[in-house]
C-alpha cells in the first residue's frame, strides 16, 4: 500500500499539468484513479524502501540484509513490467535508424517511424542484473548486493532516458526521470562505497 501511494504521488507530481489542467472536483477525483496507468516506479521503490527502513528500525532488523533479499526480486518484477510496457506501447523510445528499430501501431505513440525499443533494452539489463545479483557469491557485508543492484539499475535507467521519446515533465531540456535516476545512482553508489569500506 505504501509503495502504491508513493507511486501515485510521484506520478501526479511529475505529470502535474495533466492532472491539474483545470481545477475542479473531477481533477481532484482523478488523483485517486490509479487504473489510468499513472504510477511511477521510482515513487514505488523509494516509498517502499523508506517504509522497509522504518520497519527494520522498529523491529530491530538489519535493513541491509533485507535489501539483499528484496532488491533482486524487485528487479525481476521491473523486467517483467518492462515487457508489459513493450506490449502496451508505453515508455517508448525516440526515432532511430538502427536496424532493430520498431514500429508501433498505437495512437498514443507520437512517432510513425521506427523507434528505439527502450522497453526491450530495459528488459535485457534488468533481467541480466537479476541473474547476476542472484548468482554471485554472498559478500562479507550485507547490503552490497542490494545497493550494487540499485546503483547499476539506476545508472542504466539514466542512460536509457537519452533515447526515450515519450512525453514527461521536463526541467529545461532534461527529463525529470533522468534527473531522478542520476540522483538515485549517486546516492546508492555513495552508500555502497561507504558500506564496502566500513
Amino acid at each position: 500500500m505504501v509503495a502504491l501511494l508513493g507511486a501515485r504521488i510521484v506520478s501526479v507530481l511529475t505529470n502535474f499539468n495533466i492532472y491539474f489542467y483545470k481545477i475542479s472536483f473531477d481533477s481532484f477525483f482523478n488523483l485517486f484513479a490509479i487504473w489510468d496507468k499513472g504510477l511511477s516506479i521510482w515513487g514505488a521503490i523509494i516509498a517502499g524502501l523508506l517504509y522497509l527502513h522504518y520497519l527494520c528500525k522498529k523491529e530491530d532488523q538489519d535493513f541491509y540484509k533485507w535489501l539483499d533479499v528484496i532488491i533482486p526480486s524487485i528487479i525481476l518484477g521491473l523486467a517483467i513490467g518492462h515487457l508489459g510496457n513493450f506490449f502496451d506501447g508505453a515508455a517508448y523510445g525516440r526515432e532511430t535508424s538502427l536496424p532493430w528499430g520498431v514500429n508501433f501501431e498505437n495512437p498514443s505513440i507520437k512517432y510513425a517511424v521506427p523507434i528505439h525499443p527502450t522497453q526491450i533494452y530495459a528488459f535485457i539489463y534488468s533481467l541480466t542484473l537479476f541473474i547476476v545479483s542472484t548468482h554471485i557469491s554472498k559478500p562479507a557485508k550485507d547490503g552490497i548486493i542490494g545497493l550494487g543492484a540499485i546503483t547499476v539499475y539506476a545508472f542504466f535507467r539514466f542512460l536509457e532516458e537519452f533515447v526515450r521519446g515519450d512525453d514527461i515533465w521536463m526541467l529545461g531540456n532534461i527529463r525529470i526521470s533522468q534527473i531522478a535516476a542520476l540522483i538515485i545512482t549517486i546516492i546508492s553508489a555513495t552508500l555502497l562505497y561507504k558500506r564496502f569500506k566500513k
